[in-house]
């Protein structure tokens, strides 16, 4: 947002970008634009489709989930911030019931 100053823990975060190389590029400026007309129509489905995702993912609050901070558009695409979680980075494993577990080292 513009003129709104926040603080944000990079070391903390991932930022995840909307950036299908296949149907995009990246200009000198930095921002992101459709490959072609015939390219377009697609960008901009998976464009909505990404902040979709990063409104649902939003709303989520699991130890095993990523938590989506911030979702915003720039520069002609879509950003989200998640915030690492030390439970979702662990090594998981299923046990014959089906729940997960950490697996032991």
């Amino acid at each position: 947002m513009p003129g709104r100053r926040t603080r944000f823990s990079a070391a903390k975060s991932r930022i995840k970008e909307y950036f299908p190389s296949d149907l995009a590029r990246r200009r000198r400026t930095e921002d992101v634009a459709p490959l072609g007309a015939g390219t377009e129509a697609n960008f901009r489905k998976g464009l909505n489709q990404f902040l979709v995702e990063a409104r649902t993912l939003a709303r989520f609050v699991h130890p095993n989930i990523g938590r989506v901070d911030r979702y915003f558009e720039a520069n002609g695409t879509s950003l989200h911030a998640e915030k690492s979680s030390r439970r979702a980075s662990r090594s998981r494993t299923s046990s014959p019931a089906g729940r997960s577990r950490t697996k032991r080292r």
